[in-house]
């Protein structure tokens, strides 16, 4: 079983509802990672110059993706709202309506 460490969203404080101590221990003891380099350890088979290879290239791969990404255009903001029902509801075009007073400016 995994475990997930962050939060759920931007919008999302888990301290309000999780011991951050306790999360802190079940990533020591849990997490598949750390879990398999111990045991790796443990048995002997465990090559640092083979982790370090991984995370660099690992590193390499996630810089080329966020330069990819990067270099999208703006998204459409219509876009956010305009593909979520055939038709938009009244809730909808509410939640539209208050994007569009936020990224305004109105009522901060």
């Amino acid at each position: 079983m995994t475990w997930r460490y962050g939060a759920h969203t931007t919008a999302d404080d888990p301290t309000k509802y999780r011991d951050q101590n306790s999360s802190e221990k079940r990533r020591e003891n849990g997490d598949p990672i750390i879990r398999l380099e111990r045991y790796m350890k443990n048995e002997g088979i465990w090559d640092e110059t083979w982790k370090e290879e991984i995370v660099s290239k690992a590193g390499k791969i996630i810089e080329k993706a966020i330069e990819e990404m990067e270099s999208f255009p703006e998204p459409n903001v219509d876009d956010l709202f305009a593909h979520v029902f055939a038709e938009p509801t009244w809730t909808i075009k509410d939640q539209r309506d208050q994007y569009y007073e936020f990224l305004r400016g109105v009522n901060q």
